[in-house]
């Protein structure tokens, strides 16, 4: 019985964030965030040559302020990737990210790790373009 209890507590506890998300941050997400977020995957993907899965933290799901960052960085990768991926040094560079975590934090900024880059943002920071560019072409 004890065990039950706990299932199905942690089914509760597991349900989306998005679900739990008021409707003003659900739209935001599904009308702005979702389509900038796929259309940076495919500028990446396009101009760099190589895939990015683009990871979003549950907590932010509750914010439209975070959410907003998420669009703003997004919206700078698909217009920055394609001016930056121009030669093969650079194209090899950026490759190097196969997967960028976007969590809140108390500063906007950009670390990479063994092929995993994280972007901190807060409600009014977001790292930049040239700011991952800066990390990942060394």
């Amino acid at each position: 019985m004890k065990m039950i209890k706990r299932l199905s507590l942690l089914a509760i506890m597991s349900v989306s964030a998005l679900a739990i998300a008021g409707k003003e941050e659900r739209d935001l997400y599904t009308k702005d965030v979702a389509p900038a977020v796929s259309a940076a995957q495919s500028a990446w993907k396009s101009s760099c040559g190589c895939p990015l899965a683009v990871k979003i933290d549950d907590s932010i799901m509750n914010s439209r302020y975070q959410l907003n960052q998420v669009k703003n960085l997004s919206d700078s990768i698909s217009e920055e990737a394609p001016k930056y991926c121009t030669d093969a040094a650079s194209k090899k560079a950026m490759c190097q990210m196969s997967t960028l975590a976007i969590v809140p934090a108390k500063a906007g900024a950009f670390t990479f790790k063994g092929g995993h880059g994280t972007a901190t943002i807060t409600n009014d920071e977001v790292p930049s373009f040239p700011m991952i560019t800066a990390v990942l072409d060394k």
